[in-house]
């Protein structure tokens, strides 16, 4: 079974030849075969055409069905003529079956297609895509799908809870079960976890958009002077109404964008019809009816529908999609430099060049001679070190200088290489990316983005590493982790992770088993730095010449600083799951709140985004070239040709 494939008609040119006198007799009839051949096959082609043409016609867009009638029955097409001999329709309009007869000059073709429609659905009244969500619900309210369909439910796509690691200290089944036990006594309705694959199939199966693409279509898709857009934010005091909420026959669907919080006070009134979209908190304590699509897109640590006070009715589907990565941890900062390049060890020189005094010693390195810059804890709450997760690579210097030593480095660099050498930075490990963003300016061009995307403007193949530049054009590089948590989380007395273990173990100060009695001073062991998040900076043709680790460094089990983590965790987990905690997503249901999932308006919604999808499936066809009645030499062209699958 094949998808339905428009057929478009190909323009044929008819060649001639130059024909002598004496021949002409012989030739005439030759080109009178000739002429026939190529009649019964424009007649074929103008079978395809017409038979494209009466399926786009027999299709009602308004029902997704087909129709119980055909309004035409004879036309011009292709050059040709095509008859409708008979159409067949299903008592419920989702198959169809149809013949087309088609005459071009004195040649027929006939082509009998059975179709089905293939109709869009979408999952259900709720679907949150988010890192954690918890509910509370008012048995008194309802959350509503039609029966006939049991895979209709509440869709939560956990895949963000992967991404960002919380398996440690959260659990998927604490969330199923959360939720089934706010949820399923007031709706009946399946509560679904899924991730990844698992989502993707939900999508493919329903034949739904992402929550982002819903979100980017509305945006591109808004008219002005049709639509309504709220920067920062709207309270609704008053009564408001966008589309013709109510009215079946001529909806007028509307996108209303509200790039902030959006709150409907008791003494407010917010209806319509389309969607809206909502860039923060939604919480009505008056009265808000709406027909399609409500989309809250937040990128926030926390966030909530707030319906527990309101009169909320709901005709479509109300969509979460949050992405928070986990706030707390700490992390490390760790320095490496060997500006010859060379990396006799692991752990680098140190030193500077010509002369100069060696780096400030912060850390004896495991070579007597050597060191290595380190920084402990460096924690968001306390300024006197670094001062924020910002991390700054500034050749100018600024106060991160004494822990980066960046500047320096540069400055040894160009007295080595020159300001004009050619140099490049990359992410090593980038999948312990702590959701961190970049920002890079080379010779005033600045460029942004996500560290697990790697660099714009990347050579091919190779995403993690810049093009090259000129030492002297680098301004600076700000790396910016959102989620300490996500940084690679390195264990004192722990089993080492390193691909490189087994070449280095032997080495104080692992011990026997590969385990690791310091992490920090592991790094320095480790070409690979333990699968630490790492900004290296190389000289063209050198190698690396300096490179900087983060992490999240803790003690062996049973110290005291490991214990306290654990018991932040611990309490970190109970305040996610009594909506105590500022991270995550917070669904609040009160008793006049009804969420019914209704199909129509949906796809009345997403059909304004353009992103309506209606597919029909091929089921079969018979084709046949019908006999002429004008003879030729003798002779009568045609006959039945077997039953085709296009």
């Amino acid at each position: 079974m094949g998808r339905f494939l428009l057929l478009v008609v190909g323009g044929i040119v008819l060649g001639g030849n130059l024909l002598s006198v004496t021949s002409l007799d012989r030739e005439s009839r030759d080109l009178a075969v000739h002429h026939r051949v190529q009649e019964t096959k424009l007649a074929r082609e103008a079978a395809d055409a017409a038979h494209a043409v009466v399926l786009g016609d027999v299709i009602d867009p308004a029902t997704r069905r087909f129709r119980a009638a055909l309004g035409r029955s004879t036309f011009d097409i292709a050059d040709g003529e095509a008859t409708v001999e008979a159409y067949t329709p299903s008592a419920d309009g989702q198959t169809a079956s149809f013949t087309i007869l088609a005459t071009y000059g004195g040649a027929r073709h006939r082509v009998t297609s059975a179709y089905r429609i293939n109709p869009t659905d979408w999952p259900g009244p709720l679907w949150l895509e988010t890192p954690y969500v918890t509910a509370s619900v008012d048995p008194a309210a309802t959350v509503s799908a039609p029966g006939d369909r049991p895979d209709h439910g509440i869709y939560v796509d956990a895949t963000r809870f992967d991404e960002y690691g919380l398996g440690s200290v959260l659990s998927t089944n604490d969330l199923s079960s959360d939720l089934s036990g706010a949820l399923s006594p007031v709706t009946g309705l399946p509560i679904r976890v899924e991730r990844g694959a698992g989502m993707d199939d939900v999508r493919s199966r329903f034949g739904t958009p992402t929550l982002a693409e819903i979100r980017a279509r509305a945006l591109s898709t808004f008219e002005v002077g049709r639509d309504a857009r709220f920067p920062g934010g709207r309270t609704v005091t008053g009564a408001e109404t966008y589309g013709n909420y109510g009215d079946v026959f001529d909806p007028d669907p509307r996108i209303v964008h509200v790039s902030g919080p959006l709150v409907v006070e008791s003494s407010g009134r917010l209806e319509g019809n389309g969607v809206l979209v909502v860039e923060g908190d939604l919480v009505v304590r008056g009265a808000l009816r709406w027909e399609g699509l409500i989309l809250v897109a937040a990128q926030d640590g926390h966030v909530v529908i707030d319906f527990d006070d309101g009169d909320v009715a709901v005709d479509g589907s109300v969509l979460l999609d949050q992405a928070a990565p986990p706030p707390g941890g700490h992390t490390d900062l760790t320095i490496f430099r060997d500006l010859d390049g060379s990396w006799a060890h692991p752990a680098g020189d140190g030193g500077r060049p010509g002369g100069k005094p060696p780096a400030p010693i912060f850390f004896t390195g495991p070579i007597a001679g050597q060191s290595y810059h380190y920084q402990h804890t460096h924690r968001i709450d306390q300024p006197e070190h670094l001062g924020n997760r910002r991390f700054v690579f500034d050749p100018d210097g600024n106060f991160q200088e004494r822990y980066t030593r960046f500047e320096e480095t540069v400055d040894d660099l160009i007295d080595l290489y020159g300001s004009g050498a050619d140099v490049y930075l990359e992410f090593v490990n980038p999948e312990a990316h702590g959701a961190a963003e970049y920002t890079l300016t080379i010779d005033g061009d600045v460029t942004q983005g996500g560290v697990a995307a790697g660099f714009a403007g990347h050579p091919v193949g190779r995403p993690f590493r810049t093009e090259l530049f000129r030492l002297g054009d680098l301004e600076e590089l700000v790396v910016d982790v959102r989620s300490l948590r996500m940084l690679q989380r390195l264990k004192n007395r722990d089993r080492i992770n390193s691909d490189n273990c087994v070449l280095s173990w032997n080495t104080s100060p692992f011990s026997p088993g590969c385990i690791v009695e310091n992490r920090v001073a592991a790094l320095s062991f480790l070409r690979d730095r333990d699968k630490a998040l790492t900004i290296r900076l190389s000289v063209e043709g050198v190698g690396p010449v300096y490179e900087a680790s983060l992490y999240w460094h803790t003690k062996s089990p049973g110290h005291p600083q490991e214990i306290a983590e654990q018991a932040a965790d611990d309490l970190w987990r109970e305040q996610i799951r009594n909506g105590s905690a500022d991270y995550g997503a917070e669904v609040l249901l009160g008793s006049g709140v009804a969420l019914d999932f209704d199909l129509d308006h949906v796809l009345t919604a997403t059909n304004r985004l353009g992103l309506a999808r209606l597919s029909v499936d091929h089921l079969s066809s018979f084709a046949e070239a019908v006999r002429s009645t004008a003879p030729l030499g003798g002779e009568e062209l045609g006959g039945e040709t077997p039953p085709v699958e296009p």
